[in-house]
């Protein structure tokens, strides 16, 4: 998409440190930040480290059990069907917990 309008705001100052403490939590431009909810979304703060690294690690154990059902499944010593569908619901947690702490909300 081509931006190529501008627009000048006023704010007062509370105004303007709203937003700036709005886009520090959330990670994001004042542009960008300003674009979420133009659009109808409200952004949401930066997840904390913790939370960060527990999803990595999720995602790292996921990508382990995926290669462990393809050694599996080529061996015929796991019920590949089941495990595999174990995975998928791991997957779905993953996302369903990003979903919850980092994606907008619509408003």
């Amino acid at each position: 998409m081509s931006r190529t309008e501008r627009i000048a705001l006023r704010l007062s100052p509370e105004e303007l440190a709203n937003l700036e403490q709005a886009t520090a939590l959330s990670g994001m431009s004042k542009s960008n930040y300003l674009r979420m909810l133009i659009r109808g979304y409200l952004p949401r703060q930066t997840p904390p480290e913790p939370f960060q690294e527990a999803t990595r690690q999720l995602r790292e154990i996921s990508g382990s059990m995926a290669k462990i059902a393809y050694t599996a499944q080529a061996q015929g010593a796991v019920d590949a069907q089941e495990y595999s569908a174990t995975v998928q619901r791991l997957f779905a947690e993953i996302l369903t917990l990003e979903r919850a702490a980092m994606l907008p909300e619509k408003i």
